[in-house]
Formats: structure tokens, C-alpha cells, sequence
């Protein structure tokens, strides 16, 4: 049971931190179209913090569900 514990927390660290390093792409891909002046930068900056917005609900939902748990 344990293990499986463990290795349900590993995939949900992995898939925070894709989940930061394509908000982070996004984020660069807005830099970029502001220095450049093409693109829609702003809609790559909204993306980017829909991104990091729902990333952080969710890490507050496991949160709230473990203690719920405990």
C-alpha cells in the first residue's frame, strides 16, 4: 500500500513540474513576441497563468483531500 502511496506522490511531482516548465515556455513565448512585436503575446501570457492558476488549485485540492484522509 505504501508503495503505491509513494509512487502516486512521484507522478503527481513529475507532472507539476511539466506542468511549471510549460508554463514557463509560455511565459519565455510572451517575452519573445514583446521584444519581436509579433504574435499575440498577451494570449500566451493568459495561457501561461491559466497554466501556473490551475496548477496551484489542484496542488490546493490534494492538499485539502489528505487532510480530509489523515
Amino acid at each position: 500500500m505504501g508503495h503505491v502511496m509513494l509512487l502516486n506522490i512521484h507522478h503527481q511531482t513529475v507532472a507539476s513540474w511539466v506542468t511549471t516548465l510549460v508554463a514557463l515556455f509560455f511565459i519565455a513565448g510572451f517575452v519573445a513576441g514583446i521584444a519581436t512585436g509579433t504574435g499575440a503575446p498577451w494570449a500566451v501570457l493568459v495561457v501561461a497563468l491559466v497554466i501556473l492558476a490551475t496548477q496551484k488549485l489542484a496542488r490546493n485540492a490534494r492538499r485539502q483531500a489528505a487532510t480530509v484522509a489523515a
